[in-house]
Formats: C-alpha cells, sequence, structure tokens
C-alpha cells in the first residue's frame, strides 16, 4: 500500500449543497459531466475536420510536388477522419449515457464490466489534457475479481472521482491498480504529471463529484481517498469496497 499522507474525504453533505436531496445531487453530477465533456468535445472535433479538409484541398488543388507526397496529404486526411469518427463515437456513448438515480441495489458484482465503461467514458477528457490513460483489461484486472456494489451506484461514483482527478491535472499519466485483501478491495488509480494545486485544497471535500461519491459509498460499506504524497510523486485515488454483504 502507497505511503503517505491519508485524506479521508468521508463527508456526508457540503456547503454548496446545503439540504440538496441525495437524488438531485446524482442527476446534477452527471448533468455537469455531460456539460463538461460537450464543452471539451466543441474544439477537438473542428481539428480533425480542418486537418481532412487542408490536406485534400492541396491535393485536388495539385500542390503536391510528388506522388508520395501526395499519399501524404491522402494518408494524412485518412488518419484525420478515423479520429474524427473516434471522437463521434464518444460523443454518441456519452449522449446515451443516462444510468438510473435510483435506490440502491448491492449484490456480489465483476468489477471488470463497470471500469471499462468508466473509461470509455473519460478517456476523451484524458487524451485533451494530454494524459496518457491504458485502457482495463481482463490481464490487468480479471473478471473474476468481485465486490458487494451496486453496478449503476460504483459507476457514478467512478465517473466523478476519475472525472475530477483529469480535470486536475496534465500531461502525465493516470494508471490503474488493485489489491485484494481478506474483507475489501481496493481499486487505486495513480495521477502524476502537472498536478494543479486546486487537487492539494481542502475545499475538495466540498466538490459535488466527492460528495456523491462518498454517500454512494457509504451506502454500500465503501469509502474514497486522495493519498498525497508530495509534488514530485504525485497522488492517488483509492477506493476501497467491500467484497461480501457485510453482516
Amino acid at each position: 500500500m502507497n505511503s503517505g499522507k491519508s485524506n479521508d474525504l468521508d463527508l456526508e453533505t457540503s456547503e454548496q449543497t446545503p439540504r440538496c436531496p441525495f437524488a438531485f445531487q446524482r442527476a446534477e453530477m452527471l448533468r455537469r459531466f455531460k456539460a463538461d465533456f460537450f464543452t471539451t468535445l466543441n474544439h477537438d472535433l473542428r481539428s480533425p475536420i480542418n486537418n481532412q479538409v487542408s490536406s485534400l484541398e492541396i491535393v485536388l488543388a495539385d500542390l503536391h510536388e510528388s506522388k508520395a507526397e501526395m499519399r501524404e496529404f491522402i494518408t494524412e486526411a485518412q488518419r484525420a477522419a478515423k479520429h474524427h469518427l473516434e471522437l463521434v463515437e464518444a460523443c454518441i456513448a456519452v449522449g446515451k449515457y443516462c444510468p438510473p438515480v435510483r435506490a440502491l441495489q448491492p449484490r456480489s458484482q465483476s468489477l471488470l464490466p463497470i471500469l471499462q465503461r468508466v473509461h470509455q467514458l473519460t478517456s476523451l477528457q484524458a487524451r485533451t489534457r494530454l494524459i496518457t490513460y491504458a485502457p482495463i483489461s481482463a490481464e490487468i484486472i480479471p473478471a473474476s475479481v468481485t465486490a458487494w456494489i451496486d453496478d449503476a451506484g460504483l459507476e457514478q461514483v467512478l465517473l466523478g472521482l476519475l472525472s475530477w482527478a483529469i480535470a486536475s491535472f496534465s500531461r502525465g499519466c493516470l494508471s490503474f491498480s488493485f489489491n485484494i485483501a481478506a474483507e475489501t478491495v481496493m481499486l487505486t488509480w495513480e495521477m502524476t504529471g502537472d498536478l494543479s494545486e486546486a487537487i492539494r485544497d481542502p475545499a475538495r471535500a466540498s466538490h459535488l463529484n466527492w460528495v456523491v461519491a462518498q454517500n454512494l459509498l457509504a451506502a454500500t460499506h465503501g469509502r474514497a481517498m486522495l493519498v498525497d504524497r508530495s509534488p514530485e510523486s504525485g497522488c492517488s485515488i483509492q477506493c476501497v469496497l467491500a467484497r461480501q454483504q457485510p453482516e
């Protein structure tokens, strides 16, 4: 387990969201996630289209000096088109994302499908901020690794924590690992790179994403922490889950 100062953000309420029904907090967190996503996507969608148009205009105007150079421009246009399709697919996935905001129904479930969905929903954010963020596969965490969770609830927990983390640094790496103990499973995301001062601000505990995450986790006997080591070595988000139904 990583050494360092652990800041347990176990809060039930927030000064910024007083007396706010929890269902509303959950819905508001999802609304903000989508709003931030599409704000980011607005610029990213334009860039590959501009690259396609510029490359094809050079070819159509016979401004290339050789067939080899023409192929280079066509290849660049093709690359930009594929990137644009990836962005459109990400846009469609987030647009369709509408998890149920309901009472939690915890049971023993595999963590892998949830981790993969969350990665799909947050990978574009990471790419935009020049963060290396490798996909999570069965080779990294086997499908046999389970925890006592509500799938939609945990998905929202991780979506909130990771989108907050990605927005808090750039030009670095976000890497996943896990550890199994007798009664718990710990999920860890290490953040290294250009971390903003906001990530170490004590006021982060009142950030809506953290408030929602802690309330959802507490309902299934889990919790989340930000482990702060040093400016040089970065920090990590840890999510502790119960392996079985508590007695």
